[in-house]
């Protein structure tokens, strides 16, 4: 029987971003389902990542890389914008178990940075 090896992330985080961005209206209305009503997905998405990529730089000796997934800004139907943070994460078992803290910290800095509401799933 042949072993399916896994796939690296470094090759798994650039397809899951690719893939998002190609279907971020398709997306939006599956996690918002008046999203119709709510953002005005004819309008261009903004995709935040360089500036999301600086909240969270490597730590010394380029311990501790992060993957961070998306940010984009999108335009409200009555006007004005909305910043929403996307993490999508397949855990293993090997999980550090620190998904909920991450979140924190993630939202915090951009909270701390664009000061504007954030939604985060």
């Amino acid at each position: 029987m042949l072993k399916k090896k896994p796939i690296a992330k470094s090759i798994d985080d650039p397809f899951w971003k690719s893939v998002l961005e190609q279907t971020f209206a398709h997306f939006l209305t599956f996690f918002f389902p008046n999203a119709n009503e709510v953002f005005a997905l004819d309008k261009k998405f903004e995709y935040l990542d360089k500036e999301f990529e600086t909240l969270f730089p490597p730590e010394p000796n380029n311990k501790g890389v992060r993957y961070v997934d998306k940010l984009v800004k999108v335009q409200l139907k009555e006007g004005g914008e909305k910043f929403i943070l996307c993490h999508i994460e397949v855990q293993s078992k090997r999980g550090k178990g620190d998904l909920a803290n991450r979140m924190f910290e993630y939202f915090y800095k951009i909270y701390d940075k664009y000061k504007v509401p954030i939604t985060a799933n």
